[in-house]
């Protein structure tokens, strides 16, 4: 009997000093670290994590020590990206009235960075398009005649209208159906406001990145937009001149 006595109380102190033993990780109960597999813990402290770059619509925020993901990057909005201006149009109805057959339109992606996109498939319109190449970008005076510019740095790129390296006989135009009013895309590297000119701009404000230049020819005035303008459609034409 006290054989046995002395035998059970071996055995519990055995099972006490193993438990002691694996405990480690105050996070893991009294098991054994999950990570290093050793009592004492002889991990790391946590990182506290060093924010890098804020996360943009492209790129993720990432720490700075031990380069985890703490924010993923933001995506572009619809049409005009809200955050960071870039074009991103699909499913636009396409008016071709002289059944063009035209699939896309090539000329404008020699000077936009990225991999832009202006493609037609089955009647529907999709364009990509980001900021401008930098070397094609200049000042607001230097596009629109006796212009005044605020700030006067800005700088400006305008698509009067897209044409195709391989077939320049027609032309995707944004424009009302009764052509009264046209409309061109404009780019701006920051918010600006424009007066005066050969154009007779009255406070005319440019957002930074891609805009639609409205001009009414109606009364020959302008204004702008970063939403695609009612009543507007994307059309094909043939050119004439």
């Amino acid at each position: 009997m006290k054989n046995t006595l002395r035998l059970i109380g071996i055995i519990a102190l055995a099972v006490i000093i193993g438990f002691s033993m694996t405990a480690c990780d105050p996070n893991n109960g009294d098991q054994n670290c999950a990570t290093c597999g050793k009592f004492p813990c002889e991990c790391p402290p946590p990182c506290t994590h060093t924010p890098g770059a804020a996360a943009t619509c492209t790129t993720a925020q990432i720490c700075t020590t031990c380069e985890i993901v703490i924010q993923a990057a933001l995506n572009h909005t619809a049409g005009i990206c809200t955050r960071c201006g870039v074009l991103r149009l699909s499913g636009l109805d396409v008016i071709d009235d002289d059944d063009s057959g035209m699939t896309e339109f090539t000329e404008v992606y020699n000077f936009i960075t990225g991999t832009p996109k202006i493609q037609i498939i089955e009647g529907k319109l999709t364009i990509e398009l980001d900021q401008p190449k930098s070397e094609h970008m200049s000042l607001a005076e230097a596009i629109f005649w006796a212009v005044t510019a605020d700030p006067n740095d800005a700088l400006i790129f305008i698509i009067h209208r897209f044409l195709d390296l391989d077939n320049s006989n027609y032309e995707l135009v944004i424009t009302t159906p009764d052509w009264m009013q046209t409309a061109n895309l404009i780019y701006s590297d920051k918010d600006v406001v424009l007066n005066g000119g050969l154009n007779s701009f009255s406070n005319l404000t440019l957002k930074r990145g891609w805009n639609y230049l409205i001009r009414d020819w109606n009364d020959d005035s302008y204004s702008s937009s970063q939403t695609h303008p009612e009543g507007f459609v994307w059309t094909i034409f043939e050119a004439t001149y």
